[in-house]
């Protein structure tokens, strides 16, 4: 077993600092090796580096520009997200947009759970625009963290509930939707930490049309989801408190989508 363990461990570095895929038809080990996804993901991490390895074609349907063959199932992108592939906040959502359209349901759960720290100075930015609902530790004290969502759902939110509507992704509809109920898990000390959590997606961030396919499509159970969001309960609206829901909001989307 060590042995085993120790050649597999040997092979893997010579694949991933040789930088050159034709490696893997050396043995059949070497073949077997590259096939695994955390295998790749380390080998374009090495290859291309971090901030680069998600290069990606934007259009109107965005690709991946670099080995797009090894990137048409969604383990290898998480994999390279688990491994710290990052990159600019425009490609970022170009590759949330790709996840969409090819109903990555894992891919999106693994991104929407990605909280990065950011300043002070910064949070408070976007806490004044009222922007997220936040979890805040009084008083506040001098090694206080700050978190945000690596997503941010506001300011794209309509456009990629849109697309996933038209593209009849009911299962990310869903997440999106439900995207508020997160609590990250963060390797923190929590009561030192304050928290932007994903923003409620209300049925008014969305074209009347969409709301009554999203209805035609998963019927009558939608309005609970539709109201829950509603932007008389939620905080996407800028209050900063959740408030009652109206009295006449299960009626105004009822019809809404009749």
């Amino acid at each position: 077993m060590i042995n085993k363990i120790s050649s597999y461990e040997i092979l893997t570095k010579i694949f991933v600092l040789s930088q050159n895929p034709e490696v893997r038809f050396i043995s059949r080990e070497f073949y077997e090796i590259s096939a695994l996804n955390p295998v790749r993901a380390s080998f374009l991490i090495k290859k291309f580096g971090k901030d680069h390895v998600f290069k990606i074609i934007n259009n109107e349907n965005p690709e991946f520009l670099l080995y797009p063959n090894l990137f048409k199932k969604q383990e290898l992108v998480i994999w390279l997200l688990k491994k710290g592939a990052d990159t600019d906040s425009v490609s970022f959502q170009s590759l949330f947009e790709i996840m969409i359209m090819r109903d990555w349901i894992e891919a999106i759960d693994y991104i929407l759970n990605i909280f990065d720290e950011i300043t002070e100075e910064r949070f408070e930015f976007h806490t004044w625009k009222g922007f997220y609902p936040h979890k805040y530790s009084e008083p506040r004290q001098k090694d206080t963290r700050y978190f945000v969502p690596k997503l941010f759902l506001l300011g794209v939110g309509r456009s990629i509930v849109g697309r996933a509507v038209e593209r009849g992704k009911a299962s990310v509809y869903k997440q999106l939707f439900n995207a508020h109920k997160i609590i990250p898990k963060l390797e923190i000390d929590y009561s030192k930490a304050e928290i932007l959590y994903h923003p409620k997606i209300s049925k008014d961030g969305l074209p009347d049309e969409f709301t009554r396919r999203i209805f035609q499509s998963y019927g009558i159970d939608i309005l609970k989801v539709l109201n829950d969001n509603d932007p008389d309960n939620s905080i996407i609206s800028g209050a900063s408190k959740s408030t009652k829901p109206s009295k006449n909001s299960f009626y105004k989307t009822c019809c809404l989508i009749c």
